[in-house]
């Protein structure tokens, strides 16, 4: 036995790389035809739309796409090991167009006729074999039902005794008639020890069920997902308190905000709480509105803070917003409330203008309840001697309103208590 290995090994050695390099030789020139199996772990299927569109569904379509087909095939061996290395280069078809002729029942089901396609040249198809032979196709019908919820985790938790807030709380579950007809409830499955003071907020899928509590697949659900608080911390009501960007065009003026709901119940760490005593929401931007608007807006919460009240994250708030106007008011001055300052000593004054125009712009049932006793009037007389001046008046009107005609001035005269004056018009006027 030594002497097979020991004896003549250069010529073996030789012998054993000659006949190699006379392998890949006649492998790579006359690359002879060979059959092989390829398996394939998914199933295309073409005419989902066309059929929801006739009010049907694939009921078996999971199944269909999922599942593993054995594609026999033949071709030129460096073609088909490419195959062996990459399965994605054969793809399976289930055109569903070809049945849409037979829809006449609740349900129908027919023969699966799958379509194989080789993306490598020289190789053909001989054959396949599947796993599953029939389509079921059945007509589509939903159902909403209220989100339900089962406690997870350790039950002696104190946060058992807690209620959960699930967002949305109702779910629309579509699919073929005979599944839809055995759901029974939709649940989620709360971990509790998933949540604290530090995590308040969780993503949980909904499972649908039937009477046996058996999980039904392949429903269509709208949300898959939802939002589940679990109200772990001090609680508080806060109003909501809207703020805004930019300013509504000219000629126009907002009046007023309706924000709903009012108020929001927040949860979170006590010392966060207690330091919060409103809630803003996301800023509304005034430049484009130019009429009564409802705009919905986000909540904007601090870290920390989740609200737990059943209510979506967008709020509704309508910005009301009027066309301004505008109106000429004359009013006498000797019906105006005057505050003088910078007076000097010794002094009193007279207004010699008796009337002024005031040009308001307001919105307009404001300008009909303007009171001229409204207005705040000043006068500034600092470093004047007697004599007479034109000065401007300064002044303050209502919230809501704009002075157009600025500046308005009058015409002042300044006395020394007590000269004497020829015919005066009325009494000159102290600094009060």
């Amino acid at each position: 036995m030594n002497k097979f290995f020991t004896e003549n090994l250069p010529w073996k050695i030789a012998s054993v790389i000659l006949a190699s390099i006379l392998w890949l030789f006649v492998i790579n020139t006359q690359n002879p035809m060979q059959p092989e199996e390829v398996r394939v772990t998914s199933v295309t299927i073409r005419g989902l739309s066309q059929l929801a569109e006739k009010g049907y569904v694939l009921k078996n379509q999971e199944q269909i796409r999922n599942q593993k087909i054995l594609v026999r095939v033949k071709g030129p061996r460096l073609q088909t090991d490419k195959i062996k290395v990459d399965n994605s280069l054969i793809t399976i078809t289930l055109d569903l167009t070809q049945y849409m002729n037979d829809l006449s029942a609740d349900s129908v089901q027919n023969v699966a006729r799958y379509v194989p396609s080789v993306g490598v040249e020289g190789v053909s198809v001989l054959g396949l074999k599947y796993e599953i032979n029939n389509i079921v196709l059945e007509k589509e019908k939903t159902v909403t039902k209220d989100i339900q919820y089962t406690i997870l985790g350790n039950t002696n938790s104190e946060y058992t005794a807690l209620t959960p807030i699930i967002n949305p709380s109702s779910i629309e579950i579509g699919g073929a008639k005979s599944d839809i007809e055995r759901v029974s409830k939709a649940v989620v499955e709360i971990n509790i020890e998933s949540f604290s003071e530090d995590e308040l907020i969780q993503t949980i899928p909904v499972k649908v069920y039937d009477e046996a509590g058996e999980e039904i697949q392949e429903l269509k659900k709208s949300p898959q997902f939802v939002e589940v608080k679990l109200p772990i911390g001090k609680k508080k009501s806060v109003p909501l308190e809207a703020t805004f960007k930019g300013s509504v065009p000219k000629g126009y003026v907002h009046t007023n905000t309706i924000i709903t709901p009012k108020q929001i119940t927040i949860v979170g760490k006590a010392d966060l709480i207690d330091r919060i005593d409103r809630i803003y929401l996301k800023e509304i931007q005034l430049n484009d509105i130019i009429q009564t608007s409802a705009v919905k807006t986000e909540i904007v919460l601090p870290k920390g803070v989740q609200y737990i009240d059943n209510i979506d994250n967008k709020i509704n708030v309508t910005v009301e917003i009027k066309k301004e106007n505008s109106y000429s008011y004359a009013v006498r001055t000797n019906e105006l409330q005057i505050a003088v300052t910078g007076m000097k000593e010794g002094l009193g004054y007279e207004i010699l203008t008796e009337n002024i125009e005031l040009v308001l712009s307001a919105t307009a049932e404001e300008l009909l309840t303007f009171n001229a006793a409204d207005i705040n009037v000043k006068i500034d007389l600092t470093n004047l001697d007697k004599g007479e001046y034109t000065l401007p008046l300064d002044l303050t009107v209502p919230p809501n309103f704009t002075i157009i005609n600025k500046p308005i001035n009058v015409n002042v005269r300044l006395v020394e208590i007590g000269a004497n004056q020829e015919e005066p018009e009325e009494e000159p006027r102290t600094e009060n």
